[in-house]
């Protein structure tokens, strides 16, 4: 038994943890409710947000006071 048709059963809602399938094959096996991972999306859009205001902040610094780039990954 497919896990939505299972839920339908016991009268719950299934939900995916993503859309990993076409739309209209996860509602034909009986899923009625779905995430997009906005979350995700937020936390990310806010990340790079932030970050791009403290680069912007670093670049009015005067050459002698800005900190010297650092990362593990350049």
């Amino acid at each position: 038994m497919w896990p939505a048709a299972a839920c339908k059963t016991s009268g719950k809602f299934c939900m995916p943890a993503g859309i990993y399938a076409p739309f209209g094959e996860m509602v034909a096996e009986g899923f009625r409710v779905f995430s997009v991972g906005a979350d995700v999306v937020a936390i990310s859009n806010y990340t790079k947000q932030r970050t791009d205001v403290l680069r912007g902040q670093i670049d009015t610094l005067p050459a002698a006071e800005k900190p010297a780039i650092r990362s593990p990954y350049v």
